[in-house]
């Protein structure tokens, strides 16, 4: 037990970055929080060192290009990820999720999808560019374009697109185990 606090105690990030905790036994990682600018470098550092099986997720979402990097490092290690029940895995964490090697989530959990967007006005980011970033993103982690589509028919960057039991199957999303 006292090294798992020890654990826990060294990877809490600060008020600007996602909380990361660690149960060795069970080998999984628990992260928390807004995802911040460093902890794709946090995250990774931690895995080098450390056997993950599973990274469960509980957070808003926050800075895409360390949540992005995160996403191609859990799927290059193959690490499960879970949307634990009750749990809220947004944006940036949403992309965390779909880069598992099999991805979990309950019926009451809630996953959800937005554009990039500019976080001071709400204005999404539109273009040729962002389209086929997250085109070749999804295709690499074995998603259907048809989530791009779907984000791309949003509004504003306050908007999001829930998955769905039926979703799953319609943006065909490899792997995915739902609970009830």
């Amino acid at each position: 037990m006292f090294k798992y606090l020890l654990v826990c105690l060294l990877f809490v990030g600060s008020a600007h970055s996602a909380e990361f905790t660690y149960d060795p036994e069970a080998k999984i990682l628990y992260m928390e929080g807004r995802i911040g600018a460093k902890d794709h470098e946090k995250f990774s550092a931690f895995i080098k060192k450390n056997e993950v099986k599973y990274l469960k997720l509980h957070s808003p979402g926050g800075d895409a290009w360390s949540s992005l990097i995160i996403s191609l490092t859990v799927k290059e290690h193959g690490i499960h990820t879970e949307v634990p029940p009750n749990m809220t895995c947004n944006s940036g964490c949403a992309w965390i999720w779909i880069g598992g090697h099999h991805k979990i989530f309950s019926t009451t959990s809630t996953i959800g999808f937005h554009l990039a967007h500019n976080p001071k006005d709400g204005v999404v980011v539109r273009g040729a560019l962002v389209n086929m970033n997250f085109a070749w993103l999804l295709g690499y982690l074995g998603v259907s374009s048809i989530l791009v589509q779907e984000m791309f028919n949003l509004k504003s960057g306050g908007d999001v697109v829930l998955l769905t039991k039926e979703k799953v199957y319609e943006w065909a999303i490899p792997n995915t185990f739902i609970r009830n």
